[in-house]
């Protein structure tokens, strides 16, 4: 996708007051007492022989021997750190535990979505003010793992989220994906595949949830945390705490919208027979061989679709299917993913080796442009595999704003419910679009029923939470 064409430098530059920092954070930070922020430096290597452990979600690459590599290229230049990787197919439910009991390694993922949270586990990298002045990266992105001016995780590649698919399957039941813009279209192109006798149509999951699997759930919602149908970029981390329509039927709201067409994708017969049993790895093999037709994932996942059988060229990308109220722009969401953390349990040593891993991963490594993702480096290129969104705007989300930057966890904690459920919320959606011997009007209602209460207990939550945090208001 060109950068011209691409329209997140237009409609997010203006937030780049946080955060060029990626190839910026180095030696001289926290660890050494903060003497400005400087680009890898090969030349300055570590003397001291270090051990460090680096927790990661991707099992494939760990078990492919791909990390292997780029340690093994690291050590070129930096012979004196030993990494030893360490990868969970659960991962985030194997941090979340492990940073209860505070052995979480020396390098990880982040898996908090509670920004307060931060400073508890992690260092900081430093300041966006002292960040911004390199110039060199796309600040835009930073902002994921960003808490009360300081920036806690370096992500490892940036993403934009969508509707991942088969392209052969689709050409072959006569759906043209650049159409489908709205829920109710694509339902119908996921029955049209339903019902195709067609090529690889034949006998294909229209959709597949892998629903067995929680953090699949989160895929869904980014695009609602980021608003897809207003386009705020204030909502994920400040107006969401105050709005009393979450989930709220007819109320133009991305919850209520994306989650009720994942229902209607399960309540009409189009994804696998038993959305609890679900696997991801062979999902991968089925999408790319035309057993699958589609599924929501992050961009990030392309490039395992592509590798998972013979069939690379048809696996395709498209926006996930929500437009604007006004129907006239289609935004897509985009963020980072997971973010590089480094204990702030670990001693001074272990400190300055991991900063110069992530470093060197983030500036030198090459992983995002492999794994297909957006680079935070500005010289980089955007991927390819992005084409379809050329006409899109990409949303990524302001961090708080000043004086909001605790309210969403309050309201999250007041209405007893997560956003980043893990899944929580979807599983009794499964349950609702599921229920035997029940027409698909009888399951609507008990889906609107549950949709209900969600806002319901978000709705009161919101309200008690504007009255403590009122600069979080809407205000057009």
């Amino acid at each position: 996708m060109k950068n011209s064409k691409a329209k997140i430098l237009t409609a997010v530059l203006a937030v780049s007051g946080v955060a060029s920092l990626l190839g910026s954070c180095g030696t001289k930070s926290n660890v050494t007492g903060g003497e400005g922020w400087v680009a890898y430096d090969e030349s300055k290597a570590m003397s001291t022989k270090t051990t460090i452990k680096y927790l990661t979600n991707r099992t494939d690459l760990d078990t492919d021997g791909t990390f292997t590599k780029y340690i093994a290229e690291f050590n070129k230049v930096e012979p004196n750190i030993t990494v030893e990787v360490s990868s969970y197919t659960d991962y985030q439910g194997t941090v979340d535990k492990a940073l209860t009991s505070g052995s979480y390694g020396d390098v990880s993922m982040i898996t908090l979505t509670d920004m307060t949270q931060l400073p508890t586990y992690y260092i900081s990298y430093g300041t966006s003010d002292d960040m911004i002045k390199t110039g060199l990266y796309r600040n835009e992105y930073l902002y994921s793992k960003y808490y009360n001016g300081n920036v806690y995780g370096l992500p490892y590649m940036n993403t934009v989220g969508g509707i991942a698919y088969n392209t052969q399957v689709f050409k072959d039941a006569g759906v043209d994906a650049s159409t489908l813009t709205t829920p109710e279209k694509f339902i119908a192109a996921m029955q049209a595949i339903k019902d195709s006798d067609n090529g690889l149509a034949k006998d294909c999951i229209p959709y597949y949830t892998n629903a067995k699997d929680g953090w699949t759930a989160n895929q869904w919602e980014d695009h609602f945390v980021n608003n897809v149908i207003t386009g705020d970029k204030d909502y994920a981390n400040t107006h969401i705490a105050v709005d009393t329509n979450v989930w709220k039927k007819d109320a133009d709201d991305p919850h209520y919208e994306g989650t009720k067409l994942y229902f209607d994708l399960i309540a009409k017969g189009l994804t696998e027979d038993d959305p609890t049993t679900t696997d991801w790895e062979s999902s991968k093999v089925k999408i790319n061989n035309g057993k699958i037709g589609a599924m929501c994932m992050g961009n990030w996942a392309i490039s395992q679709f592509q590798a998972a059988g013979d069939n690379p060229e048809n696996i395709g990308y498209m926006p996930f299917p929500l437009m604007s109220k006004d129907g006239k722009t289609h935004y897509a969401n985009s963020g980072s993913d997971y973010s590089y953390g480094i204990s702030n349990k670990i001693d001074d040593t272990h400190k300055e080796a991991s900063e110069r891993f992530v470093m060197w991963m983030v500036e030198k490594s090459g992983f995002a442009a492999d794994q297909g993702g957006i680079s935070v480096l500005k010289s980089e290129a955007m991927p390819t595999t992005l084409s379809a969104f050329s006409d899109c705007t990409f949303l990524v989300s302001n961090p708080a704003k000043s004086g909001c930057e605790d309210a969403r966890s309050a309201t999250e904690a007041s209405s007893k419910q997560t956003l980043y459920d893990n899944g929580t919320r979807f599983s009794k959606v499964v349950t609702d679009a599921t229920l035997e011997g029940k027409t698909y009007d009888q399951k609507l209602a008990a889906f609107d029923a549950d949709a209900a209460s969600w806002n319901t207990a978000w709705a009161t939550a919101a309200a008690k939470v504007l009255k403590t945090y009122p600069d979080c208001a809407y205000t057009d």
